[in-house]
């Protein structure tokens, strides 16, 4: 899915700061419910003096109280919470002044909220009701199960092909999108939009763009999110002109501030990853004088640029001559004939334990056809290498750990995800650099230039 996207996700937490959303009519919803204390701790009775806070974290203001309650004798407590927009808070439990707990609550207008629980076991014994969290219940259920199918997989307790992926992302993705259709306007509905059209990007790309529509359509959250999903099915099935135009559309649309930033960057990162050079350079300059008060957004523009004049496509690949972990060494020489897939990659991830099994597949299917790939692996240690390396059997080259500086293959490759991957033409020149992971367009861009190759 993801060009840049954790990056971008940094860059939002330091520069949303936008004053319209002050200016909203505050939304409320009714709190109600009880907090006692293990009796075998305080057989007094007496659970009054218990405060009940209700807080946005990440708001525009710093830390922003939407409610607070002290518990009565018995416990009990209620009142109203007042905020901006519906989303996840944290409400947090203490009773002297010592905090004592915490928990994620789900506030949305007009949905009652009831919350129990006991102390000091509260994490145990916290109990939330609400439509919001029952929709979120269902959602985490169907999260936990796919997480699970995807780490029996990784096991490799299950063989699956090329053939047998489709048919689970396929099934996957619709149960996502059944919290959707059975909790409509929640959250979960909004989480599981998302996540329905996150993993089948690439696979399916004709339901991506239907499903991004009728998200629209409702202006359900994460509007960006998906609309970047969408160009990303744009651009594969008809190309870079028709996936801008995507975009542009839903600019034109009523839509957030921080929604708007996003997806204008999307838009120049679509032209420098097509060869767009002028159009991308044009864009970034009025992007920079618009975003000028933003040192955030002027550190992405520079990051940009570096990207068009030194990682554009159809430019020399950077050198490096490194040494391999199973002895000898890579260099951009040993390279030239192939189609090579360099990555910068984290083996101690999570996530990219995940990738790297898409990953074998797709060498599988190209190693025949004059491909190879190189694996950098960075922030790693000797040991994070050789167990990855033995376990996963990887049968591509795999450079050493702790054989050169960080540093430099931080600036060589401009790295600002990892992982990054680049493409590179059997003449050593760049086809295109990925960040992130969207292993659907590498596949497709492998596949396009190895045919080329073939004729």
């Amino acid at each position: 899915m993801k060009n840049k996207a954790q990056f971008l996700i940094l860059l939002l937490a330091s520069f949303l700061l936008i004053d319209s959303g002050l200016a909203q009519t505050l939304k409320s919803t009714r709190i109600s419910g009880s907090i006692t204390v293990d009796e075998r701790l305080d057989n007094t009775g007496d659970y009054s003096g218990i405060s009940v806070h209700i807080v946005d974290i990440g708001g525009p203001r710093g830390i922003d109280t939407l409610f607070s309650a002290i518990t009565n004798i018995d416990g009990t407590f209620s009142g109203t919470a007042r905020f901006r927009n519906k989303g996840e808070f944290t409400a947090s439990i203490s009773r002297y002044g010592i905090p004592l707990a915490a928990t994620a609550l789900i506030l949305a207008p007009n949905d009652p909220v009831t919350l129990t629980g006991q102390l000091p076991n509260f994490d145990d014994t916290v109990e939330i009701k609400s439509k919001e969290h029952g929709a979120m219940n269902t959602y985490q259920r169907v999260e936990r199960n796919y997480n699970r199918i995807v780490d029996f997989i990784n096991s490799g307790a299950v063989e699956v092909t090329q053939d047998t992926i489709p048919v689970i992302i396929n099934t996957w993705s619709d149960l996502f999108w059944s919290v959707r259709e059975l909790h409509p306007g929640t959250l979960a509905a909004d989480i599981g939009t998302l996540r329905s059209v996150e993993i089948l990007a690439g696979f399916n790309d004709e339901v991506v763009l239907s499903r991004v529509r009728q998200s629209l359509a409702d202006q359900s959250l994460y509007t960006a999110a998906k609309v970047r999903l969408g160009a990303g099915a744009k651009l594969r099935l008809q190309g870079a002109k028709p996936a801008i135009a995507f975009i542009d559309s839903v600019l034109t649309m009523r839509i957030p501030e921080e929604d708007r930033i996003v997806l204008e960057m999307e838009s120049i990162e679509i032209k420098i990853d097509n060869g767009m050079e002028q159009e991308a350079k044009t864009r970034l300059l009025a992007f920079r004088e618009r975003h000028k008060s933003s040192p955030s957004l002027a550190e992405w523009v520079d990051v940009m640029m570096y990207d068009i004049e030194h990682l554009f496509p159809g430019l020399p690949a950077p050198s490096f001559s490194l040494q391999l972990h199973r002895g000898g060494r890579v260099q951009n020489q040993d390279l030239l004939g192939k189609t090579v897939l360099i990555e910068i990659a984290n083996f101690a991830s999570q996530a990219y334990q995940t990738e790297n099994t898409l990953l074998g597949l797709l060498y599988e299917s190209f190693k025949d056809r004059n491909f190879e790939i190189v694996t950098i692996p960075i922030h790693d240690s000797r040991v994070t290498v050789n167990a990855f390396v033995q376990d996963r059997n990887i049968p591509w080259p795999v450079v050493s750990a702790g054989q050169f500086n960080s540093a430099d293959i931080i600036q060589k490759f401009n790295l600002t995800v990892i992982p990054t991957r680049i493409l590179i033409a059997p003449d050593g020149t760049i086809i295109r650099k990925y960040s992130g992971t969207n292993f659907a367009i590498i596949q497709n861009d492998i596949l396009r230039i190895l045919e080329e190759e073939e004729l």
